[in-house]
């Protein structure tokens, strides 16, 4: 019998919590070994080791393709090797009986509840699909943001030293803070292009995946639903992408590629709903990445109602 969607996702907590304490055990050990050896150091032994400190401090600097190549390699694999670990956990705390076997049904009443009140299609992809789908495309992406900066800028030049570390640590804030902006991009899109109101949106989580969503509760036309779907990749990728190639920024070049890579589940739903047309009223899947786009009868005027 295989494991419940709540069995898989307390896998993948489980997976998180490991790899956290296998991290923990590994700086806190090294960070003590460092601090044994400092105060046992002598300068005999700092002027044997600094000519070997200044050969590993000098090493030629990376290629930013090469670098580039090697983080989405590693990212790739390294969600591979999450869902595969959680599903095996998951498995694995089905056979033993430490969590019960329930699926809640909430996720399926709503479902069918709006698919009732709103007859359509359904034009919509699982996350699991979205994360299948990003394996062939994301090389390519990056590849189409990558390729033009070399072209034009070449390797950056770190001969000078090493990164501000104070840069990197400003990067990695506007990333995460980006998560929450591209949420709020969609919703705005929906208000803007959709003539919806902020209370007819919704944020929330996938935590199976954990993928934040932005969704919106009324029907819209598929232009607005389109306009929607596309606005954060482009304002927070294709932008600083652009720019970063305009004016050789790595660190927009670093910015604008994560940000674009993030936009892959927003593209997927492009592609899917491609040939509908402008004027189709579309509804927001609540549960999946995609829509449904509603047969056309008069559509109710009142928000879908979902569970909280």
């Amino acid at each position: 019998m295989a494991a419940s969607r709540r069995q898989i996702l307390a896998g993948k907590l489980a997976v998180l919590v490991i790899a956290a304490l296998v991290a923990g055990y590994f700086v806190a050990t090294s960070a003590e070994k460092r601090y044994e050896e400092g105060k046992q150091l002598t300068i005999e032994n700092y002027t044997e080791g600094f000519e070997a400190h200044k050969a590993k401090e000098t090493k030629p600097p990376i290629p930013l393709l090469g670098a580039a190549a090697a983080l989405l390699v590693f990212f790739v694999f390294s969600l591979g090797l999450y869902e595969a670990l959680g599903w095996a956990l998951g498995l694995l705390i089905q056979r033993t009986g430490l969590l019960p076997d329930r699926e809640p049904k909430q996720d399926d009443d709503e479902v069918r509840a709006i698919a009732a009140k709103y007859p359509g299609t359904d034009l919509s992809l699982s996350m699991g699909r979205v994360h299948l789908l990003a394996v062939p495309f994301a090389p390519a992406m990056a590849a189409t943001i990558v390729v033009p900066f070399w072209l034009i800028w070449g390797f950056p030049d770190t001969s000078g030293g090493s990164p501000n570390p104070t840069g990197a640590v400003v990067l990695v804030m506007l990333l995460l803070a980006g998560v929450v902006v591209h949420e709020a991009l969609h919703g705005l899109g929906f208000v803007l292009f959709g003539r919806v109101s902020w209370s007819q949106i919704k944020f929330g989580v996938f935590w199976k995946y954990l993928a934040p969503y932005a969704g919106c509760r009324a029907p819209v036309s598929a232009s607005a639903y389109r306009y929607a779907v596309a606005l954060p990749g482009l304002m927070l990728g294709i932008v600083p992408a652009f720019a970063a190639i305009a004016t050789g920024s790595r660190w927009l070049l670093i910015y604008g590629l994560v940000m674009t890579l993030g936009a892959i589940g927003d593209l997927a739903i492009l592609w899917v709903i491609r040939s509908v047309n402008s004027h189709r009223l579309v509804l927001d899947h609540p549960k999946a990445v995609g829509c449904w786009v509603l047969d056309e009868t008069p559509c109710p005027t009142e928000p879908t109602s979902t569970a909280s």
